[in-house]
């Protein structure tokens, strides 16, 4: 859960671009510090775009997903169980957080880091 061995998010920067969203992301990859940058209909796509931009080898094929709250109330937290294939390889990853988004996107981390 919230896996971050070789690539881990340091900080989250989204805005609005026209219709949809924008994010950048940094990121520490194997110890160097980077800037990871796209564009999306919303933010999960404006993530995968901005983590396909960098690294030309991630494909998440058959992304799925699954999100769940945990707890009740303002206290709640949600998580995510989301699945993709990269060159034939199924990868899972999960993630929590207060919010859904934050969480949904950790899941993709913890998923790249299981890579």
């Amino acid at each position: 859960m919230n896996v971050s061995k070789d690539i881990k998010i340091n900080s989250l920067d989204f805005s609005n671009e026209g219709n949809g969203s924008k994010v950048k992301i940094n990121v520490n990859y194997k110890g160097e510090n980077i800037t990871l940058e796209g564009s999306g209909k919303g933010k999960f796509e404006a993530v995968t775009k901005a983590i396909k931009n960098y690294f030309n080898s991630f494909n998440f094929e058959n992304l799925t997903y699954d999100e769940h709250a945990i707890g009740t109330g303002a206290g709640s937290h949600a998580i995510t169980y989301l699945s993709f294939e990269n060159d034939g390889k199924k990868v899972w990853g999960v993630g929590i957080d207060r919010d859904i988004m934050t969480s949904s996107i950790y899941a993709l981390f913890s998923a790249i880091n299981r890579m």
